[in-house]
């Protein structure tokens, strides 16, 4: 995907010029010509990043929207809390679906933390 030309979100660059194209203009996200042009903008391969509309990244979302749902998780934001088991595993303590106030995470943070290991 457009990840493997660039990474996406790194260490050292938390926020590269892709991010804030995606997140700022979600309202024509989906339109085919504002998309090729905001690739171009971030500096994607346009024939790389045409073949992985085509063919991998519908793909790769569907296994992502199956895995999820697997666990429960059919929208978006959805945050999982929980206890981090190993590097790539986590103990699921609670959740917080949607958008939600500070006071919200706080309250579900607290109580995971309450919890003993």
């Amino acid at each position: 995907m457009a990840d493997s030309q660039q990474p996406f979100m790194t260490n050292t660059n938390p926020t590269p010029k892709r991010f804030p194209l995606l997140f700022t203009h979600r309202d024509t996200l989906f339109d085919q010509l504002t998309l090729f042009a905001r690739s171009k903008q971030a500096g994607l391969d346009r024939s790389r990043f045409e073949e992985c509309l085509k063919n991998e990244g519908p793909r790769v979302v569907k296994a992502d929207e199956a895995g999820a749902s697997t666990i429960g998780i059919v929208s978006t934001p959805f945050f999982l809390v929980g206890t981090a088991v190993s590097d790539t595993e986590m103990k699921v303590r609670d959740f917080v679906k949607g958008a939600q106030p500070l006071s919200k995470f706080q309250e579900v943070i607290d109580r995971a933390i309450a919890v003993p290991r």
